[in-house]
């Protein structure tokens, strides 16, 4: 398939069904491993939309379930990652490429949720985490990336009542509520905002495809 900026309408749930179960036990595992996204993903990848990161603080935490090849940021570059594109960053071998943040992190490595992981998708996701978003908060609205560099995807696990995505077209906005235990590809490529408008804390899994291939069959029915 050739590649474009545009594979499906902002947001398209996937066929294949999450357990649910697992993806519970992972959150009661891990519940001591909660970091704020600084922390989570260091200093180059935050300074990529250092903005954003900083307005998630106190409202967003994660548990990081996979890293990049090297640990230590590459903190010397961390002014020319703010100052770059996607474009130009995903060219770059450091921390600030979220494709390199593909290594498993030790205590995710084999477990049951990186097994199911491995069985639900093809392609091999990247920046991969457990997240946690406090009730009452706006996530700004942003870009991310389009298509042809990753394949965003989330999965609801808890306390999605109340919460609305948004994607921002033109002038025209489309809102989406999502249901828990569900696969949803996102297309990131578009202005998009989160709305947390429920009363309890929502959990969830989110990261990205380091390729197209998920994707494929969703795409033909267009």
């Amino acid at each position: 398939m050739k590649k474009s900026k545009v594979y499906f309408p902002y947001c398209a749930e996937m066929s294949a069904k999450p357990d649910l179960n697992i993806l519970l036990d992972s959150l009661s595992r891990w519940s001591d491993r909660w970091e704020d996204s600084f922390s989570a993903h260091g200093k180059s990848l935050t300074s990529t939309n250092g903005e954003l990161a900083k307005a998630t603080i106190g409202n967003i935490e994660h548990i990081s379930l996979t890293g990049p090849k090297e640990e230590a940021a590459d903190e010397s570059n961390v002014e020319t990652y703010r100052n770059s594109s996607y474009r130009q960053i995903m060219r770059w071998e450091g921390a600030a490429n979220e494709k390199n943040w593909g290594e498993p992190r030790d205590f995710f490595l084999n477990s049951p949720l990186h097994k199911h992981i491995q069985e639900l998708f093809k392609e091999k996701p990247i920046r991969l985490r457990l997240s946690k978003m406090k009730p009452g908060f706006e996530l700004p609205a942003h870009i991310d990336y389009g298509t042809q560099y990753a394949i965003r995807f989330i999965i609801p696990i808890k306390g999605n009542e109340g919460v609305i995505h948004k994607f921002h077209v033109k002038d025209k906005t489309y809102s989406y509520e999502m249901e828990n235990g569900k696969c949803y590809f996102l297309n990131i490529g578009y202005k998009h905002s989160v709305s947390h408008q429920g009363s309890n804390d929502r959990y969830y899994l989110i990261g990205s495809l380091d390729g197209q291939e998920d994707v494929k069959n969703l795409c033909k029915q267009l």
